[in-house]
């Protein structure tokens, strides 16, 4: 009996790694239940409760559709024949810029008015304490402003600067994206100054921190620029990216995302390098239109392939903050604890070996997969969001093949 030992020993550890390596790492999926795969979406904004998107493309659109179940269904409300640019949510409202003016919903996009900006291509919104600022491509005026939801528009300083396709705040700073580079304004759009990236045109912009990032695709002119003195310098920063034309960006804690014609890319270290994530999007990649993070998701508006959607955990990912091999297998306790909504884990192995690393609750339900990969010995950390939990008692449980743990976790709402 004894000599079958090693055998039956070794059959076990070569079915557990068939376990382990047979689930399949997450991924992009898209989510186009009760909309056309086809479709083509542009806009994302939600209430916490009602993720509301917009689609169209070319003046061509079929409004907005509706999810209260994080995007597994969607509903098409009213708003059904226009091409709707942009949302935005502000207090118990929704706004809508779309290629026919700026709506109002006060029912989460259930119903929709239009306000006194119509028969105008609204391109993007933004906020700035009490203020809303919109931004239309096919006006003089370039850039309205209203203090009164949405409802009634004036306008701004922003003249004869040409069409305005992208907006971006850093506190009370506003700046304006548009044919001719990018404009500052500091007090609350009265007047703008010329910051720099002349006679590039800005298709998008973001703030992250003190940087203030621009994206340009006019042809010889193009690139990704960013400063971080509000213009007297830029910089030209597209390492691991290359020469992609930039869509939009997505900014979520210290993470830059970045939607292009060749998909979808994250920095974090602001921009000085990027990373491809495409993983599930099959041989053809889609010009990526709009990025949107919410509960723990994040969501893809594509060119002609509708909304995919995939967790956010998973595509920030576990870095790897030191390869120097450990003398033992440790999973260290989470920090902050309790935690409200984020917490970062770090564990350490001592040998090349697959790793799953999961949250459950109390009950011993798996709410989240962090890890569930092959992994070189090192130091590893991961960030757990529990945005979408309610308060309580989770335990995240590390498996190898040599070293299984548990710990117990608390999030505090």
């Amino acid at each position: 009996m004894k000599k079958f030992i090693p055998i039956l020993f070794a059959l076990f550890n070569f079915i557990s790694l068939l376990i382990f390596t047979s689930q399949s790492p997450a991924q992009w999926e898209q989510i186009s239940n009760g909309i056309s795969t086809s479709q083509s979406i542009l806009s994302f904004a939600t209430n916490g409760t009602v993720i509301l998107m917009g689609s169209g493309f070319n003046g061509v659109g079929t409004g907005i559709y509706s999810s209260t179940n994080n995007g597994t269904n969607w509903t098409q409300t009213v708003m059904n024949n226009r091409c709707v640019n942009s949302i935005i949510q502000y207090g118990s409202y929704f706004l809508a810029g779309t290629d026919y003016g700026a709506w109002v919903s006060e029912n989460s996009g259930a119903n929709w008015t239009i306000s006194s900006i119509n028969n105008r291509n609204v391109e993007e919104f933004t906020i700035i304490g009490n203020n809303i600022f919109a931004a239309s491509i096919i006006d003089t005026v370039g850039i309205f402003r209203s203090a009164n939801n949405g409802y009634t528009w004036i306008p701004t300083g922003f003249t004869n600067h040409g069409a305005v396709t992208s907006l971006a705040v850093n506190g009370n700073y506003l700046y304006a994206g548009c044919g001719n580079g990018v404009y500052l304004s500091t007090n609350n759009g009265n007047n703008f100054t010329s910051i720099g990236l002349t006679y590039k045109v800005i298709d998008c912009m973001a703030t992250l921190g003190g940087h203030l990032y621009a994206a340009s695709s006019y042809p010889g002119a193009g690139g990704l620029f960013h400063t971080t003195n509000n213009g007297i310098s830029w910089s030209n920063d597209t390492a691991g990216m290359g020469s992609k034309i930039i869509y939009n960006f997505c900014v979520s804690g210290e993470n830059l995302f970045a939607g292009t014609n060749g998909g979808i890319y994250l920095s974090t270290n602001h921009g000085t390098t990027w990373i491809k994530k495409n993983t599930g999007f099959g041989n053809y990649t889609p010009p990526i239109f709009k990025l949107f993070t919410t509960n723990n998701y994040i969501f893809a508006g594509t060119y002609g392939k509708s909304v995919w959607r995939r967790s956010y955990t998973d595509i920030i990912g576990v870095q790897n903050i030191s390869s120097e091999i450990p003398s033992s297998f440790i999973l260290h306790q989470n920090y902050p604890n309790p935690f409200n909504p984020s917490t970062k884990i770090r564990y350490e192995i001592t040998k090349s070996d697959f790793v799953k690393l999961t949250v459950s609750d109390i009950t011993g339900k798996e709410v989240e997969i962090l890890v569930n990969e092959n992994q070189l010995a090192g130091v590893y950390e991961t960030e757990f969001n529990g945005g979408n939990l309610c308060s309580g008692i989770y335990y995240y449980r590390i498996e190898t093949r040599s070293f299984i743990d548990t710990k117990k976790m608390i999030l505090i709402k």
